[in-house]
């Protein structure tokens, strides 16, 4: 598997697709060109507070707040929040398919990205996943199947890698990208 020069790898994904140079995947890289400072800048307008603890922790928002649903999801960790999130972005046409992982069968520690069609497939991704994983290689099947809108659950390195990623480069330049 490619590695940032660093020597250092989320394992996001992003560089085991086909669909695009390797070479290209790496220049996105969040541990070969960092994510503080400039970059975060150019992604969300200002670099963040490194006064602020909560912001370094976190990131820079607008606003932060916790949120459970009323009626948890069955087998969801916490309440199912993200997971009902995702499910009506899909009901309500928002999106046509979400990037997320799932558990690989038969090992809860391990998991398996997936491009979830349905609201089945969508559902089968709750629970928490504290693991490195190839998120971003199911952007290959979106891409390949002409996806427009398409939204994309992950940890802060896969999502700040993709967003400069899809600035940088055409592949996704036509699909629409949401993120949790």
């Amino acid at each position: 598997m490619p590695t940032s020069d660093k020597g250092l790898c989320s394992s996001c994904g992003l560089c085991s697709n086909q669909a695009w140079p390797v070479e290209q995947s790496l220049q996105s890289c969040v541990f070969k060109n960092g994510w503080l400072g400039e970059r975060e800048k150019q992604l969300f307008g200002r670099e963040r507070k490194l006064d602020d603890p909560v912001e370094m922790r976190f990131g820079i928002t607008l606003d932060r707040f916790t949120a459970q649903l009323k009626l948890p999801l069955p087998g969801s960790q916490w309440s199912g929040i993200i997971t009902r999130m995702a499910m009506k972005a899909f009901e309500e046409k928002l999106v046509e398919g979400v990037v997320s992982l799932q558990h690989t069968p038969g090992n809860h520690f391990f998991s398996q990205p997936v491009l979830a069609r349905n609201s089945d497939e969508i559902y089968a991704t709750r629970g928490n996943k504290p693991v490195l994983s190839p998120l971003l290689s199911s952007l290959e099947s979106a891409y390949h199947q002409g996806l427009k809108k398409v939204l994309v659950i992950g940890a802060a390195c896969h999502l700040h890698t993709l967003r400069d990623f899809k600035e940088r480069f055409e592949y996704l330049q036509e699909m629409e990208l949401l993120t949790i």
